[in-house]
């Protein structure tokens, strides 16, 4: 993590000019160590999850701006040799979230990944918006699409369609990982696909979702004493 947070330091140009050449290893460089960090985070997070041993670091007032952000440009770096327009629209006037901080971030980065990872050409587009205290995140790609026999099966633990089989960076663990923590944060997933066409996968969870802030407000009681 602390290779992946430097390199998109100097690759902002923080630390001042780096020419063409750096910039594209930096980009390699750190497409590859995310996606070992994702790997690696999936396998033990199924394993929690399964086990029925996965919780939630709750907090309050979580601006989550800065952390799109960061996922904007790691789908940069993963569409950096495709003929691919990235597109993001982050509405101005996000609220705060009750919610896990690196939870919520994570299901947003297994969104983008699949999307960045199987579109060859065309499009993909971030949206994020609030709507009646729910934030909508929705990640749109002009990809492969998904039969409908195939999104009876995407949602079970290693399960992948024929595309994610051939693919040696897919484990078949982001979406029933993703699943998952939506519905811990009380929400529900989004998807809409159509084979040869393309895919939206997303979620909608509360802003303030009643469940998270009863179990933050014991977990602060049991901290009081």
């Amino acid at each position: 993590l602390n290779i992946i947070n430097a390199n998109r330091y100097i690759i902002r140009r923080n630390l001042g000019h780096i020419n063409n050449d750096q910039e594209s290893a930096l980009l390699q460089s750190t497409q590859s160590a995310e996606q070992l960090l994702a790997l690696i985070n999936n396998v033990l997070d199924i394993t929690k999850i399964e086990a029925g041993m996965m919780r939630l670091f709750i907090e309050d007032n979580i601006n989550i701006q800065k952390q799109l952000q960061d996922i904007a440009l790691s789908a940069k770096l993963a569409l950096t040799d495709k003929p691919i327009e990235l597109q993001v629209n982050i509405s101005s006037n996000l609220p705060y979230i009750v919610g896990d901080r690196r939870r919520i971030q994570q299901m947003i980065c297994n969104l983008v990944s699949n999307a960045t990872k199987f579109t060859q050409e065309g499009r993909v587009e971030i949206s994020v918006r609030s709507q009646k205290k729910h934030l909508i995140i929705l990640v749109k790609d002009t990809g492969p699409g998904i039969s409908e026999y195939d999104l009876q099966r995407i949602f079970k633990p290693f399960e992948q369609t024929q595309i994610g089989l051939a693919s040696s960076s897919s484990t078949g663990l982001g979406l029933p990982i993703t699943k998952s923590l939506v519905e811990a944060h009380g929400g529900e997933m989004i998807v809409q696909s159509q084979l040869g066409v393309g895919s939206t996968f997303g979620f909608r969870i509360p802003t303030r979702s009643p469940i998270l802030l009863h179990r933050m407000e014991k977990d602060m009681r049991k901290e009081a004493g």
